[in-house]
């Protein structure tokens, strides 16, 4: 998998894409990735989105698909687990941060300075890339 860097490449612009009907995640991701946004965010903020970002990864190969608002370890394992190839986090904790670099094995790390609202974390967006399954 592309470094974060060669997902932007991909499209300057990100799509966020807030799934609440998984039976909506194929075609739109195929659609996007048609109209040149091969590369889409599906935040895990909604009871479908790891089912979502795992019809995507089957479905529809020719689109990166990532995790956005992963803020536990637990997400990252989700994530990763469902296909996501890239995650975008408002902040991590430590826990996440190691969850990461165990899911990574020392190929990514996160970017920017720890952020969001646990107790020792700064205030920044990052994120983490690896290769895919």
């Amino acid at each position: 998998m592309a470094d974060s860097s060669s997902v932007l490449e991909l499209s300057l612009v990100l799509p966020v894409v807030v799934v609440d009907d998984v039976h909506d995640a194929v075609p739109l991701a195929r659609a996007l990735t048609a109209g040149g946004l091969s590369a889409i965010e599906v935040p895990l903020r909604t009871p479908v989105a790891l089912d979502a970002i795992r019809e995507i990864s089957a479905e529809a190969p020719k689109t990166v698909v990532g995790a956005g608002t992963v803020v536990s370890a637990e997400g990252v394992a989700a994530a990763t687990a469902a296909g996501a190839r890239f995650l975008v986090s408002p902040g991590w904790t430590e826990r996440v941060r190691v969850r990461v670099r165990v899911r990574v094995r020392g190929r990514r790390s996160p970017r920017g300075p720890p952020a969001g609202g646990s107790p020792g974390a700064g205030r920044a967006r990052c994120s983490w890339d690896w290769p895919g399954p």
